[in-house]
This record gives structure tokens, sequence and C-alpha cells, in this order.
């Protein structure tokens, strides 16, 4: 089943968001020969987390400008996700790096995939001034008008803690509502990029540090971490959006449960109800008997005591109906 961009991007979901992704990693594999490349590039970001980035994306109200440093990583999945968004407004790689003889290139795949996926408004995609992280800062003048900026950093875990921090502060000072987006984050206590991550936002208290997995439950195999300025009020209330966009959509085990509490609640309440009907049934027909065993008692059937009521009754109905007829003839003549 193909997902058309526009059903893509009119309606997302994991499976439209992750379908063309997966596709692509699919051919990389075929042409490279061997699973490794394509395992390679889906474990650098999984599905979860290219949903969370078209979901973070979708918040801003201007479309951001996009610096893809995990293409490499993905084997050009990053790319290829953020070329097809609409929502996107320029993306920017770095210059491909030399490549060992005999390595398949995955660029043209990409081209390929990117022309076959037909979008209304898609980004433009280019080439950075700059041959490493370190340089992207020349890249960006003073005092420019820019787009919010939006950067995904792929980041090894043979790299030092010097190196990282290095990278980050590096990117965090290129604009003030900059969002760096690392990946991959693993397990605390196994994980050194997380180790460094978390080391970097203590001794940092100006740069907030926040992992995706941390929102809600549904997003807990998430491996992206995402850094921001403290003074980007506009990320809080991103993250808080996120968070929100889940709860009410995907927690099926709270759904569940509050669902069966319900149903059980109701049970309760309709036998209760049940019993006090039966209840009350019985006192009605316990009074019933009552007056008819009282009445029996007091007046017997067939007896004079019952035949002198019967007649003082119907003397009474006659007078009552005599003064509403001489009532009815007074109003009429008045």
């Amino acid at each position: 089943m193909k997902i058309s961009a526009q059903e893509e991007f009119a309606t997302p979901t994991l499976f439209s968001v992750y379908e063309p992704i997966e596709s692509y990693l699919d051919a990389v594999q075929t042409a490279c020969g061997g699973p490794s490349d394509g395992d390679r590039g889906a474990s650098a970001l999984g599905a979860i987390d290219f949903f969370l980035l078209h979901r973070w994306i979708a918040q801003y109200v201007l479309r951001p400008r996009v610096i893809d440093l995990a293409s490499e990583a993905t084997l050009g999945a990053s790319t290829l996700f953020f070329r097809g968004n609409p929502q996107v407004r320029e993306v920017q790689v770095l210059p491909p790096a030399e490549r060992a003889a005999g390595t398949p290139d995955w660029r043209p795949l990409l081209e390929a995939a990117a022309a076959d996926r037909q979008v209304s408004s898609q980004p433009s995609c280019g080439f950075l001034a700059a041959s490493r992280v370190g340089e992207i800062g020349r890249c960006f003048r003073e005092n420019e008008l820019r787009p919010p900026l939006l950067v995904l950093l792929h980041v090894d875990e043979k790299e030092s803690r010097q190196s990282l921090e290095g990278m980050l502060q590096e990117l965090l000072s290129l604009q003030q509502d900059v969002v760096v987006a690392v990946c991959p984050v693993g397990r605390i206590g196994r994980c050194s990029v997380l180790a460094s991550l978390i080391a970097y936002g203590a001794s940092h208290e100006e740069h907030r540090l926040a992992a995706l997995r941390e929102i809600c439950p549904f997003t807990a195999t998430s491996q992206l971490a995402i850094l921001y300025r403290a003074s980007n009020s506009n990320a809080d209330e991103a993250l808080e959006r996120l968070g929100h966009w889940f709860e009410g959509n995907f927690q099926f085990l709270s759904l569940a449960r509050e669902l069966m509490g319900r149903h059980l609640a109701a049970e309760s309440f309709n036998a209760k109800l049940a019993h006090i009907g039966e209840f009350q049934k019985s006192l009605v027909w316990q009074a019933f008997q009552q007056v008819q065993q009282a009445r029996q008692r007091f007046l017997p059937a067939g007896s004079r005591r019952e035949w002198l009521v019967r007649a003082i009754w119907r003397a009474g109905r006659r007078v009552k109906t005599t003064l509403s007829s001489v009532a009815s003839r007074s109003r009429k003549a008045a």
C-alpha cells in the first residue's frame, strides 16, 4: 500500500509517515547487496522518531529551516523525510564525505525517491558551505532575519564528551530559537551519548534538555532528545502540546481500564436499582395486603356495617354532585 504525500501530511499517522522511509531503506538495502546498510539506517532513527519529528515540525507557525546532520547515519532517510515535508522551508546537509572504494552510493536512490514523492510545496535542498559541524556558524550572517531552525544531529557512541559539547555549543549559538534534536539516545547507564548530554545540561543552565521518550508511554521507545535555550518558551509549549497530542489518542490500556471500571460501576448501580425496586414492590404489596385485611376485619363482606358505609358513600357522592350543579347555575345566572 503506497501513501501519497498529500495523504501523509493531511492525516498523519505512524504508518503514513514512516511508509515512504521504510520503502526507501528497503531499496537501499537491495541496492547495497545486503541487510547491513538498510538496518543501519533504520536503527539510527526509528518509526516513532520520524513521527515525533513530523509532529514537532507541524507545530511551527513559520515553516522552519532544517539542518540535517544525520544524513550519513540514516543513509539519507532523514533527508528524504525532510525533503518530502511541505511544512519545511529548506533542508541543508553537510557536503558528502569521501567514500571508500567499492562502497555503493545511496544518493542516487535518494534523488529517485525524492522525485517520486509529489509534494505541492517541496522544500529546497542544498549543501552547507561547511565541511564539518564546527564551521556551520560561518554560514549564518549576523542580524539576518531567519525562520525557525531545527537541527538533527546524529552522535556516534565513540564521540568524546569534549567533542560533543563543542558541537552542541556551536549549534545552540546559531540563533535564539534553534532546537537541536540528538539521536540516538539509549538507556541510562548504557549510553555514553546520554551521559554526555546530561553532563552538558547540568553545566549549562541556559540550555534545557528533554528526552521525547518521557513525554508519554506511547513514545517510550523513542531515541530522540532535544536541546534548546531556556529562553525559548515556544519549545516548552511545543513539548507540552506534543504530550497532550498523545494522551487522548494512544493510551489504550488506560482507556480500556476506564471503560471496564465504568462498565462494572454501571452493573453495580443497576443491581442496586433492581434490589431497591424489588424492595419497594414488596413494601407496596405488604401495605395493600394489610389494608385488605383491615377492611375484612372492620367491614366484613355482606354485613350491615358494610351496607351502611356504602350507603353513606353513595349519599356523599349525590350531595357533591348536587352542590356542583347549583354552583354552576349560580355562575351562569351571575
